[in-house]
């Protein structure tokens, strides 16, 4: 990756967006292009600076004067119909599994727990695999999303059909995948977070090489 991936935060703690920002700027492929406290101050962030991956906290309100917490599973799919190539990871304290699973199914590539501080050691990892397509969960989330009592888990058609087209065109982008299969790349995204969580796992690799496994996709030769 040539460029720098361009990031927009939204988190009502200052102290906490001043921590993502002085571990992620420590890595020169990431720039953070800008913060908000308020919901009201994101949509014209967005529309300033091209942003990438936008990190969203969960219950920040809507702005100054309005105390609610902004509609963020109405909000989701809004932002990423406006924006169809950003990803949208969620970083929060709410561990709710019904919540954590709305967020998914409205378009987030990931959830972060906030006292996940292994995967905060690497968050900037985390970024850079999700500007490229990846999708990422904190291990309890997963524990959490797991489907348990399934000896097989099993991928929809469409599921396994975007994890064989990776895996036999393996330096294809999301993008281009899209546009190969005429579908959006959030829609992409958000099959492959289902399937990464159908499968146990958190990486776009050991997906494909648990569903070759598990014989749900054509095996490696």
């Amino acid at each position: 990756m040539t460029e720098k991936v361009q990031i927009g935060i939204l988190e009502d703690h200052i102290a906490t967006a001043t921590g993502y920002k002085a571990l992620l700027e420590a890595n020169e492929q990431l720039q953070i292009r800008w913060s908000a406290q308020y919901y009201n101050e994101v949509e014209s962030s967005l529309e300033a600076h091209p942003t990438d991956v936008l990190i969203l906290d969960v219950g920040v309100d809507n702005s100054p004067i309005d105390p609610n917490p902004f509609p963020i599973l109405h909000i989701i799919p809004r932002l990423l119909e406006k924006y169809p190539e950003m990803a949208i990871l969620i970083i929060s304290m709410y561990d709710r599994r019904a919540l954590i699973k709305a967020t998914q199914h409205a378009g987030a590539i990931g959830y972060i727990l906030k006292d996940d501080f292994e995967s905060f050691e690497k968050l900037d990892e985390i970024i850079l695999e999700i500007a490229e397509g990846g999708i990422y969960y904190s291990p309890e989330v997963e524990q959490r999303l797991s489907r348990n009592g399934q000896s097989t888990p099993r991928l929809t058609k469409r599921q396994s059909e975007i994890l064989s087209y990776i895996a036999s065109s393996p330096n294809m982008t999301t993008g281009q995948l899209a546009e190969q299969l005429n579908l959006a790349p959030s829609t992409i995204r958000n099959h492959l977070s289902d399937a990464y969580i159908r499968l146990g796992v958190n990486r776009l690799n050991s997906a494909i090489a648990k569903a070759r496994k598990l014989g749900l996709i054509t095996p490696e030769n």
